[in-house]
């Protein structure tokens, strides 16, 4: 079940948002949102190079930490240094194995043809992708598709997620509800206005969070 150790790619987001949600959202205690059912994600390293995505047997990624650790004797633990985009690392510094999870077969595929081209050492097909790559190829694939403004999304969920995994907040059984609060912020995030000044921007984000909580989201579902 061991997999070769394998990084992931850090996001690009804007830098107002980002760094006001993760100067909100790192000082508030670990409320989360109720549980949503998800598919895990993975691909295995073969010989130096990405297999193909496996769609794995649990539901969520707090199910499968919890299974790693009984499995190994080992804990296990997400980098506070990495973005939860567009999965998640789980480390075992005891036993020096590192996996990575996606939610979605998108998001493992955009990175396992990431990882493709970087362990393929050319240049060329690098270059080549570069230049072909479309927005289906890029991480605005992984928005949810009732959501217009990819980019203000993905500024919102890194920002949010950032900020939580800095506070310490994202511990084994919380992975799962830190992505579907910061899912729901990110979604409210996305539909201001990318021209919004900052002291607006003040203003508006502890509504939004406010309307993340588990409370609302129950009744708002």
């Amino acid at each position: 079940m061991a997999q070769e150790t394998f990084d992931v790619g850090i996001v690009s987001t804007g830098p107002l948002m980002r760094c006001l949600l993760v100067a909100l959202l790192s000082i508030l205690p670990g409320f989360m949102v109720p549980l949503c059912a998800a598919e895990v994600w993975y691909f295995p390293m073969k010989n130096g190079r990405p297999g193909a995505c496996v769609l794995r047997n649990e539901k969520t990624i707090d199910e499968l930490w919890d299974k790693l650790e009984k499995e190994t004797c080992a804990s296990w633990s997400i980098p506070k240094d990495m973005s939860m985009l567009p999965g998640v690392v789980l480390q075992s510094a005891k036993i020096n194995k590192e996996y990575s999870l996606y939610r979605s077969r998108e998001a493992c595929e955009y990175e396992r043809e990431r990882w493709e081209l970087v362990l393929s050492g050319d240049p060329k097909k690098i270059e080549d992708y570069k230049r072909t790559q479309t927005k289906e190829m890029t991480l605005e694939a992984l928005v949810p598709k009732t959501v217009a403004n990819k980019q203000e999304w993905l500024d919102g969920f890194a920002g949010c997620t950032d900020a939580r995994l800095q506070a310490g907040f994202v511990t084994k059984g919380k992975v799962d509800e830190t992505i579907s609060f910061c899912d729901c912020v990110a979604t409210d995030v996305a539909q201001i206005s990318p021209g919004v000044t900052e002291v607006e921007l003040n203003a508006k984000i502890p509504f939004i969070v406010q309307k993340c909580l588990p409370d609302r989201l129950k009744s708002n579902p």
